[in-house]
């Protein structure tokens, strides 16, 4: 004779989470109408979709890749921070990603000072906010 022992998580893999699953299809959402805003965002200089598909780990790479390549045409330094306080699931666009941010920098004639990450001019001898000699 077998006896089925259970925990009070037991069987709950059936049960629907209706707020988990409206979060879900409001960031599907947004990932497609981000999608859709990537054709134009250089032309609006708009940095808002770009961002935040790089920013999404859930959405589609190839969306992601396109984006990361974007943030160099829209010429934004707004971007770094987020970028750079980001997880990354995935390495390839977290590498990309990087990349967009080394050649926004030389675009900008900026670098990131290696002790406080803070941006300042490539010229810079010394760091305005750490005071450390580069």
């Amino acid at each position: 004779m077998t006896i089925m022992v259970g925990g009070a998580d037991a069987f709950t893999g059936s049960i629907i989470d209706v707020a988990a699953l409206q979060q879900q299809s409001e960031r599907f959402r947004k990932e497609k109408t981000d999608t859709k805003c990537l054709d134009s965002c250089v032309t609006e200089n708009n940095l808002a979709p770009a961002l935040s598909l790089v920013l999404d780990n859930s959405a589609d790479l190839a969306s992601r890749k396109r984006a990361c390549e974007l943030l160099v045409e829209l010429n934004n330094l707004d971007c770094i921070d987020p970028i750079r306080n980001h997880k990354f699931i995935h390495g390839d666009i977290e590498m990309q990603a990087n990349l967009s941010i080394q050649q926004l920098l030389a675009n900008n004639h900026r670098k990131e000072c290696p002790y406080c990450m803070e941006i300042i001019k490539s010229q810079a001898k010394m760091c305005k906010h750490c005071s450390k000699e580069l």
